[in-house]
Formats: structure tokens, sequence, C-alpha cells
């Protein structure tokens, strides 16, 4: 009972020495501003001071054409927010903001960047009479819709953010996408926008954190730029749930049609990697490119299912079947995606790799001899080129031109062939990145074409390079500068 009771005055007095230790720091609106009058309480990132936001508070109350308090969550124990404080936090702004005039029922607005943004989003979801919320270089997890959420939310990052990737950010975009289908007006209540030009760190100031500076991608536009397109995005959200005003909507509408235009790359490519029929829209297309026939219309490549039971993909081969002067080929594949249980995005979200179980060009010509081929050496590399080639040609212009400036290239090694299926199963496409780019290789398994065996010969099979990969390598990592040494010569 006495140590019991000795832990629970233990953890109070830890309590108290955590909420003593918070502190606020009220920004108040210029005078010059007039009218609706609401405020926006700011949480830091992970190892970034409060005092960092200072900037961007300065400049949102300077934009938003209405009083704006905007209020800095300050000295969060080891520089991290967590539940229980925040808690603490929201409560001494709003008494900070009542003592320095603030309308004690006037309109409370939550924002949180990165690590910040995340708790400020689990402490939403139980409304706490705000007003809304506001997700900097953040997002709902895994499992949070956003037209569930109880009050208005927005999520507002850069396409430079390193950390918060464009490839994530874009996945909220796609379920946004889809409640404005249902609901147009779910773009005001929970918008989601990508600012070109602008990175992880650049919505607080100063130097940032190491696992910040590690990750993130240098920006293409000065904080100060940043801070304008912030602020503006800031105040209209606010002011559209505040009055519902036409010009706050207009921002938000070219906010998300901006976003659309500049994810669209990225969700086309995503579409070739789905794992539909057991086969993908790539594989596919790689199956046409190693048989090579010149004339695209004898030959069609697709995938089935089969009564509508799930196969294991060890247990399937490619077929194939002449009608009608056309050549059918079933090809399988299967598409593997890094585990990401805990909805974090420094390491790239893209499938590791396709597996796909084609037929070779020569099993092609022995059920096929009527058709004309094009000459080549065909490989799993070969076929890397090319998922290179579709990435960087339906990435927009800004990133080739990114791209083409500052990243580190995709470098195709030859492949490294397996003794049997086995061994090919098991195999993994390896994908190293040195301070040179990124080395790819795949795994071959090929056999030889047996006119006697013609349903179990010919076979030709490669661990592929997505090209959605490609594409989040053009995008994202390719531009985060890296000091490992470059892949040592064989």
């Amino acid at each position: 009972m006495m140590k019991s009771l000795i832990s629970t005055v233990f953890l109070l007095l830890l309590r108290y020495s955590y909420v003593q230790a918070l502190a606020v720091k009220v920004l108040k609106p210029p005078s010059t501003k007039q009218g609706v009058e609401g405020a926006l309480l700011i949480a830091p990132g992970a190892y970034i001071k409060g005092e960092a936001y200072e900037s961007l508070g300065l400049q949102i109350g300077e934009t938003c054409n209405f009083r704006l308090w905007v209020v800095l969550l300050l000295d969060f124990f080891d520089d991290i927010v967590n539940p229980p404080q925040l808690q603490e936090a929201v409560t001494k702004a709003r008494n900070s903001l009542k003592e320095e005039g603030f309308q004690n029922d006037g309109p409370v607005f939550l924002a949180g960047h990165s690590l910040g943004g995340t708790m400020v989003s689990m402490y939403g979801q139980k409304s706490h009479g705000l007003s809304g919320v506001l997700l900097y270089a953040a997002y709902l997890t895994k499992g949070h819709k956003l037209k569930d959420y109880p009050v208005p939310v927005m999520t507002l990052s850069g396409d430079l953010d390193g950390l918060t990737r464009i490839t994530r950010v874009m996945v909220t975009f796609n379920e946004l996408y889809n409640d404005v289908a249902t609901d147009p007006r779910a773009k005001y209540h929970t918008p989601v926008i990508l600012m070109e030009g602008v990175n992880h760190g650049q919505f607080a100031s100063g130097r940032m954190p190491s696992n910040v500076a590690t990750h993130d991608l240098p920006p293409d536009v000065t904080n100060t730029t940043a801070y304008q397109r912030i602020a503006n995005y800031t105040c209209s959200f606010v002011s559209y749930t505040l009055r519902n005003n036409t010009s706050s909507q207009w921002v938000l509408d070219e906010g998300f049609n901006k976003t659309y235009q500049l994810i669209q790359p990225l969700r086309r490519m995503k579409e070739l990697d789905t794992n539909r029929f057991s086969t993908s829209n790539w594989t596919q297309t790689a199956q046409k490119s190693v048989i090579a026939l010149q004339n695209a219309s004898q030959i069609l490549v697709k995938g089935v299912e089969i009564d509508g039971k799930v196969i294991k993909f060890s247990s399937l081969s490619p077929k194939t079947e002449v009608l009608n002067s056309t050549l059918y080929v079933t090809t399988y594949s299967e598409v593997t995606y890094p585990l990401d249980p805990f909805d974090v995005t420094l390491n790239p979200l893209s499938a590791v790799q396709i597996q796909a179980k084609m037929i070779s060009q020569e099993r092609a010509k022995g059920l096929f001899p009527q058709g004309l081929y094009r000459r080549g050496n065909f490989s799993c590399k070969y076929v890397n080129e090319l998922s290179v080639l579709e990435a960087f040609y339906s990435s927009s212009s800004v990133a080739r031109e990114r791209y083409a400036r500052k990243g580190r290239q995709m470098i195709l090694e030859e492949d490294m062939l397996t003794s049997n299926q086995l061994a090919w199963l098991v195999s993994q496409l390896q994908l190293v990145e040195f301070s040179d780019g990124l080395h790819v290789q795949s795994q071959r398994y090929e056999t030889t074409y047996k006119p006697s065996q013609k349903d179990s010969s010919g076979f030709f099979y490669c661990s592929l390079l997505s090209p959605f990969r490609a594409m989040e390598w053009i995008y994202v990592d390719s531009l985060r500068p890296m000091k490992r040494q470059n892949k040592p010569k064989a």
C-alpha cells in the first residue's frame, strides 16, 4: 500500500513539474485587423523549440484579413509534444489568451508540425472544443478517415518534404478525392494541399534537428516564400470554417487543383503496380517487351482470376495459346510492398519489387512462328530500363528538371541468374543506395524452350523494378544528398 502511494505521489509530482515547465507565447493580431476574431495554437515538431515558429506565426497574423491570435506552445519535455502535456498546454494557451484580451468564447484552432501534428491529430479526435485542426507536414494515420474526423481538419505539406513524403500525402489526397465525389464541400472541410517547392523544415526556422537535416530535401523556395504560402492556406481554411466566405473557397479550390496536378503522375504510375487477377499492369507491359513482336495486334497479354480462388503465386506458371492468328499469354506476378505498420514515411512507400512470371521470346517463336520479332538481348535489366524511362517521361516537367539538375541516378546492374525456381522465389530485387545513386539488380530465372514440353518450358522470370518505385526515387530520394561512399568496384 505504502509503495503504491509513493508511486502515485511521484507521478503526480512528475506531472506537476511537466505542467509547470510548459509555457506559451501569445502573438497578438496587428492592430489594423478588424472583424471576426479567432486563435491558432501551434505545437512544434520533435526536437524543435516552440519559438522556432514565431516567424511563421507572425506571417499568419499579418496575412489573415481578420483578427487571428497565434499562440506558440513552448517547453515540452525533451522538446517532444506528448499527450498529457498537450492537454495542459492547450489549457494554458486558452487562459493566456483570455488574460491578453481574447474573447473567452472565441473559436480556437490547433495546429501541429510533424510529430507535433500527429499528436495534435490524436488530441483532436475528441474535439476538446476546437473549431478545427491543422496538420503541418503531418497526416491522419492509417485507420482514421477524413470524413469521420469530428472537426474540420487541414492537411498541409510541401512537395519537397523528405519526411512526410509526397507519396504519403497522395494517399490522403486520394481519400479526399473520393470524398469530394459524394460531398463537394469536403475539399473545404478536410482540405489536403501540397505546396510546390516547400520542404519539411520550412514550417519552422533556425537549425533543424539531425533527423530533419538528414532526411529533408533541399527546398526550391526561401523560408519567407514558404511562410507566405503556409499562411495563405492557413488563413483561408480558418476563414472558411468561421465565415464560409467565397474568397477563402477560391484559395482552397486552387490548392485542391494544384495538388491534383502535382500528384497525378504518381497516381498513374502507382496504378501500373496494381495486383489484380494475379498479375500487375506493368508485368503485362514487360511481357510484351520481352516477346517483342513487331505487330502489336498479334499479341494479347492478360491476367485471369481462376474460379475466384486465391492461388499461391509459387504454384502458378505462365500460359500460352494461339487463336485466330493471335498469341495469347497469361502472366502472373506478385507485388511486394515494404512493411509499414506504424505509418511512418522516412522510407519509400512504393513496391519493393514486382516478381513477374513471363515466357521467353524463344517460346513465343516456337508457338507463333509466323510472327515477326525484333532482335535484342532481352533481360530483366532491359525491362528495368523501360521502367526508368516510363517513370521519367511520365513525371512532371518540374520533377524532371529537379532530377536532371540535382538528382542521383538509377544505376542498373546486370541480372543475377538463379539456378532454380525456388531460389528465384525467395530472392529479391536488390535496391542499394550509394552516394552516386540507386543500384538496381534483378534476379532472373530462365529455362530453355522445348517443343515437347511447351507448357512447362521457356520460362522467363524476373524480379522487376516497379515504375512507381522509380518515380518515387525521381521525386524524393534522389534529391537527398548522401555522404555514403560509392559502390566498390568489382
